[in-house]
């Protein structure tokens, strides 16, 4: 068996941190269920980026003087992705 190289998260070579482990839909998921596999990495991509525009935007709103209750509520909606 060929040596894998670890490819995700992807990330820039001048980086000192690496990818974690390796990934590849085509080799390790059955064919019936690659579409589906693609479907939801996608929507939990979109989920992760809208939580994370949710945490800076709230730090915007609370930096020019707004409700810090919003601030603190953001975290607890991220941590879901902590957890994955």
């Amino acid at each position: 068996m060929a040596e894998r190289v670890n490819n995700f998260p992807p990330l820039p070579q001048f980086m000192k941190i690496k990818p974690c482990f390796y990934q590849n839909i085509e080799e390790e998921i059955p064919a019936s269920h690659q579409q589906l596999v693609r479907r939801v990495y996608m929507l939990w991509m979109m989920y992760s980026g809208t939580l994370c525009v949710n945490v800076i935007s709230c730090i915007a709103w609370w930096a020019g003087g707004g409700d810090a209750k919003n601030f603190g509520f953001s975290p607890a909606l991220a941590h879901p992705l902590q957890s994955m």
